[in-house]
């Protein structure tokens, strides 16, 4: 992972020794050799990157160098704890989180080769030196960062085959995705693959080096090349099924990319220069950070991570070829548009809207979120106070031109389904009188609902419910919810 100019965000968590169990021991064919695969993982200052090695019958294998010093001297104790050679150190990628201990392996076992293939070694002195400049994330990890960075001494083509610890080791390049080029380690024995930080499970994949198009491309290749019941392990955090991993990655580009089009496809959005406008950014920083919010984030939360990856999609979609966008999708998206006001994490109060009436419910704080989904093509809300839950998903039917409503609740499981337009003032109002998906009062009476969704001064919003006894002839006014700031992301 490689994230500049956010050293004032990391922790100093301590490093994971318990990370050093075996993660799973096997042995394949006849005749094979008893392999486990380990884990050492570093803390928030490097990312909570991953060095895997393996423990065969004949020697070790160690997969990435980790960062910090003092990581890497624990790493260098617990290989030597084993009392078998290191076969070799292979580098994935050229991020300095993985190979910036180099020097202290090299230094502890000088006969040992570091095998890389040429455009990670390449890349590598030029991210190092870049890294170090002041101000540079890499500078402000001070004297637990080796400055001495020695160069692969083993430079492999791609595709290479080796036989390291009694083990049949292959190295693949995929090229630019997440890092400037990316190579992937099977381990054939074990069925297993190293995949460096092409792919990332459980996190937010990283794309502040403007490659999303070409990481899609490479983890696509990744499922064709390796179609098995293959477990993945990539460079950060957990173990787990390629398909799944390279699935659940493949989503979350698809979201940023599909995301960034849709601010692009809006004139308004777009700055003279072609970049988006400074509150297009900010939107799209809000859109990412509430996706990323339930992801790992490196430990440098959902909102920074959300500002490297927007801007490095922008500029990636500025500098290439225009994000083709069907019409269909875009006559979805200029319905949608007016509704971004909604867009957010709220926090806010929803108040009985006839306070004149003896028996209204008293005022709840309640908090919603509003967020695109399906890359913008619709947005979905939640809504949660003591007792309930709400989820909403906002729509637009570009045949008919008209508004839909998708709203469930967890204490009826009624999908009620809204209709309407756009009103006054930019609000949305839609009811339920076309659907039919009315509710029964306790008198036995058919009740429905309409919903206006206003927007507000100081960017936010207010969502008044009338109810109807009579099919939509008059409305009486139920409760009202009123945004009173957004929350972070």
């Amino acid at each position: 992972m490689r994230i500049p100019r956010l050293a004032h965000a990391f922790s100093t968590a301590p490093f994971l020794l318990g990370a050093f169990t075996p993660l799973r021991a096997q042995s394949a064919a006849p005749g094979a050799p008893l392999a486990q695969i380990h884990v050492a993982t570093g803390d928030a200052r490097s990312y909570f990157t991953n060095a895997w090695w393996i423990e065969s019958a004949e020697g070790l294998v160690l997969i990435d160098a980790l960062c910090l010093r003092s990581d890497v001297d624990r790493l260098i104790a617990s290989l030597r704890a084993t009392g078998k050679p290191l076969a070799a150190v292979i580098i994935t990628h050229p991020h300095a989180d993985h190979f910036g201990g180099l020097h202290q392996l090299k230094a502890a076992f000088p006969r040992t080769p570091i095998v890389a293939t040429r455009p990670t070694a390449d890349a590598m002195q030029g991210v190092h030196d870049q890294a170090l400049q002041p101000g540079g994330w890499l500078a402000a990890l001070g004297a637990d960062y080796e400055r001495r960075l020695p160069r692969p001494d083993s430079l492999v083509p791609t595709g290479s085959t080796l036989r390291l610890a009694g083990l049949t080791v292959t190295l693949r390049d995929y090229g630019p995705a997440e890092a400037e080029n990316n190579t992937v380690v099977h381990v054939r024995e074990l069925d297993a693959l190293f995949t460096g930080d092409l792919t990332v499970a459980g996190g937010a994949y990283y794309v502040g080096e403007q490659h999303s198009r070409l990481a899609m491309v490479a983890l696509s290749q990744l499922l064709v090349d390796y179609p098995g019941p293959v477990t993945a392990y990539s460079g950060h955090f957990a173990p787990m099924p390629l398909g799944t991993v390279v699935h659940e990655n493949l989503e979350q580009l698809r979201f940023f990319r599909l995301a960034a089009a849709a601010e692009f496809a809006d004139s308004a959005s777009v700055a003279p220069s072609g970049s988006l406008t400074p509150a297009a950014m900010r939107r799209l920083t809000r859109t990412y950070a509430g996706f990323l919010r339930d992801r790992n984030t490196y430990g440098m939360g959902p909102v920074g991570l959300a500002q490297m990856n927007a801007s490095g999609i922008v500029a990636e979609m500025r500098s290439a070829a225009p994000v083709r966008v069907p019409p269909i999708h875009q006559q979805v998206r200029a319905g949608l548009r007016p509704l971004r006001f909604l867009l957010g994490r709220w926090m806010g109060t929803q108040f009985p809207a006839d306070t004149s009436r003896s028996t209204v419910l008293p005022s709840l704080e309640l908090a919603s979120e509003f967020v695109p989904v399906l890359g913008g093509a619709a947005y979905e809300g939640r809504m949660t106070a003591p007792g309930y839950r709400f989820v909403l998903t906002l729509s637009y039917d570009a045949a008919q031109q008209r508004y839909r409503v998708g709203a469930l609740d967890d204490v009826s499981g009624l999908l009620d389904v809204f209709e309407g337009a756009l009103g006054s003032g930019g609000a949305l109002m839609v009811d339920n009188v076309r659907a039919g998906t009315y509710y029964v009062n306790p008198d036995g009476g058919r009740v429905h609902s309409r919903l206006t969704f206003t927007p507000t001064a100081g960017e936010l919003f207010r969502l008044d419910v009338h109810e109807s006894l009579d099919g939509g002839r008059t409305w009486t006014p139920a409760t009202r919810y009123e945004a009173t700031r957004r929350l972070v992301p």
